[in-house]
């Protein structure tokens, strides 16, 4: 490999690491959805503010779809 080539493969390792490292999964640090998980008090005993946010959002969203009768206006 010449110079060029080899500070080529640097840099792109070098970014591949960088958006590698910028992604975490936070799904293991999320409790399970359930009516005694979702309470206000294990809501706010979540640390992380994304996590709480989202677990916060499908506690909203749980549950099953019942759609609405339809009308004839």
């Amino acid at each position: 490999m010449n110079l060029k080539q080899l500070k080529t493969l640097a840099m792109v390792a070098t970014i591949a690491t960088l958006i590698v490292a910028c992604f975490h999964d936070s799904e293991e640090e999320m409790p399970i959805v359930n009516n005694e998980n979702c309470k206000a008090e294990g809501i706010t005993k979540i640390e992380d503010k994304a996590v709480r946010d989202k677990f916060a959002s499908l506690c909203a969203r749980r549950g099953q779809f019942k759609p609405t009768p339809k009308k004839e206006w």
